[in-house]
């Protein structure tokens, strides 16, 4: 449990030190970067929340 807290204050840590002037029009998602894990973690979160949200609505 330790490491899932450690891989989230890196993530925002990330976040917060990525400080871009973006042009109006632009996906924010193209700008970030993400380390495999995060990607994967980010990944699982949104699945299993789709996931719930569909058995939700059973």
């Amino acid at each position: 449990m330790f490491e899932l807290g450690v891989l989230a204050t890196s993530f925002i840590q990330n976040l917060m030190a990525q400080t871009v002037v973006v042009p109006e029009g632009t996906i924010m998602e193209n700008l970030l970067t993400y380390s495999p894990v995060q990607h994967q973690l980010i990944s699982h979160l949104l699945t299993l929340g789709v996931s719930v949200m569909a058995v939700g609505f059973v």
